[in-house]
């Protein structure tokens, strides 16, 4: 697995990971993790696609699941 970018967000650390024929994104909040992994393929082949997957409703989502 390697660091492909990291997403610039004022809450969060935000890291994109490759591994083979995966993506994977790591939100940290704290000593709070969540990853979400992603199959690559002909709507997500790169970093810039990736981070696109990356809107205010996904963080919307991301956020009420650091609070529960």
């Amino acid at each position: 697995m390697r660091i492909i970018g990291y997403i610039d967000h004022t809450t969060y650390l935000v890291t994109a990971f490759q591994m083979e024929d995966k993506f994977s994104l790591q939100f940290e909040k704290g000593l709070l993790v969540q990853t979400y992994k992603y199959r690559s393929g002909p709507t997500l082949s790169n970093f810039s696609e990736l981070k696109a997957l990356v809107t205010t409703s996904y963080l919307a989502q991301v956020e009420k699941v650091f609070l529960d």
